[in-house]
């Protein structure tokens, strides 16, 4: 079994918003697909979402630098987001996940997930003022 390609686009979709290195994205794509293949397409996308925020954050620890290099002007606002706040920012502003199934995926708690929303936002004021 595999994980459909719906699923599959989201899921690159979602690494996109996070990582700018297309390249990454694309390998970090196949590995949770791979990884999540023998559930095929019963399994929930916020598994798919949780392994990739774990991916995530793992990178961001060993690299020990900001993942924010913009390729596509589409991905750019999310990009401009602190690496610490985007996985919530992403899950809920772009996915529209609700504050409890952003805390689910994200592995923390609700009150976490609200404040690292508010400070992505308060980070992408100075911005949207200076445009």
């Amino acid at each position: 079994m595999t994980i459909s390609k719906a699923n599959k686009k989201l899921l690159h979709t979602f690494l996109s918003a996070l990582i700018a290195d297309a390249q990454l994205v694309a390998r970090l794509t196949d590995e949770i697909c791979d990884e999540f293949a023998a559930h095929g397409e019963n399994l929930p996308m916020t598994e798919l979402y949780s392994a990739a925020v774990r991916r995530f954050d793992e990178i961001r620890r060993i690299r020990k630098k900001d993942l924010t290099y913009p390729t596509s002007e589409g991905m750019l606002r999310y990009h401009r987001v602190p690496p610490t706040f985007r996985p919530a920012f992403v899950l809920c502003d772009m996915l529209k996940f609700s504050y409890s199934n952003a805390a689910s995926v994200c592995n923390r708690p609700i009150g976490t997930i609200r404040s690292r929303i508010n400070r992505a936002s308060n980070s992408l004021k100075p911005a949207v003022a200076a445009a």
